[in-house]
Order: structure tokens, then sequence, then C-alpha cells
């Protein structure tokens, strides 16, 4: 089972870049049975659906249920184009991709020590880039297109680490910045 580090309100408030707080596309969620991350319902209860917009709520109402201790943390919704058209009121950011660095089955990755290819790719993105829950990963958002239907390309490594692209489905948020002084996410 993968131990995650719990998000702190001061960080997600202070650290997350701006543009997407406006939005209504976060996704609480909860560690269940063997470290599976799962989104909320709008009731609180779990097994929500990254695809069910009546799940998807306000950064400011996402990150209170962080600091009543009623999510584990906050996800963001890859929201389309489409999605954008037909839910005005969301005020949704499409065309977000998210890298994720993955090395928490790395026997070399320990917390905040990440092995240098993920960080490589990630540092290369030149954009707002952030340590994973389990700390042993990063993560990066860009805005930009993959060329796939599928929600995302993975590619595998030798040494247990992984990098994946997402132009769908939802990814966790840290608001752990790394390398980022400023906030920002770049195209």
């Amino acid at each position: 089972m993968f131990q995650y580090e719990r998000p702190t309100v001061d960080n997600l408030i202070n650290n997350l870049p701006q543009v997407l707080k406006s939005s209504r596309q976060f996704l609480p969620w909860n560690v269940e049975g063997e470290g599976k991350k799962v989104p909320l319902k709008q009731d609180g209860t779990s097994w929500g659906n990254y695809n069910d917009p009546t799940c998807w709520r306000t950064f400011d109402n996402a990150v209170d249920l962080v600091d009543r201790g009623k999510a584990f943390g906050v996800g963001l919704v890859l929201a389309s184009q489409h999605e954008a058209a037909t839910l005005p009121e969301f005020n949704l950011i499409p065309g977000l991709i998210a890298l994720d660095g993955d090395a928490k089955r790395s026997p070399a990755a320990t917390p905040y020590n990440i092995p240098e290819n993920i960080r490589s790719y990630i540092g290369s993105l030149e954009s707002y880039a952030e340590f994973s829950p389990s700390l042993k990963g990063l993560r990066a958002l860009v805005f930009g297109t993959i060329p796939t239907q599928k929600q995302n390309l993975t590619k595998s490594f030798a040494d247990g680490t992984e990098l994946s692209l997402y132009r769908a489905g939802w990814v966790t948020l840290t608001g752990l910045p790394y390398q980022t002084l400023v906030p920002t996410v770049e195209h």
C-alpha cells in the first residue's frame, strides 16, 4: 500500500495557479482500501465519477472539505472544449494537459528525492509543477493538446518509474511546488 501526504489547506490556497481557482472542476477525494484515490460524490460519499459534473466543485468548496477533514485531498478534472461549451456556468478551463512523473514503484525513490529522468522531463516544461501525494512523483500542468483520443499515454521505464500524459480524466493536486516560484500554467 502506498503512503500519501495530506495536502495542507495553506499549500492549496497559496500555491496552486490562480487561473484554475475560478472554475468548478475540482474533485475532493479520499483514500480507500489499498491506497486507491477515490473522488467524492456531491453528497460527500465515495465513488464519485470524474465524468459526472454533479461531482465537480468550486475550489473553495473542495478546499473546505479538506480543511474540515471530510476529504483527504483535492483533484482537478481535465475538462474538454465540449464540456466547457456545454457547461458555461462552471467556468471550466479546457485544454489542460497533466504530465505525471510517477516513481512510487521505484526502489530508488524516497519522499522528495525524485529520479533524474522524472525531474528532467517535468523541469523542461517550465510550467506549474508539484510533488504528487506520495511525494515520490511530480506532476505538471500545461495548456496544449496531445495527438490521441485515449485518456492518457504512458511510458514505463526499467527503474520502475513512469511518465504519463493526461488529456482527460482527473489528477490529484497537492500545492507542494517543485521548482516553481510563481505558479502559472504555460502553453
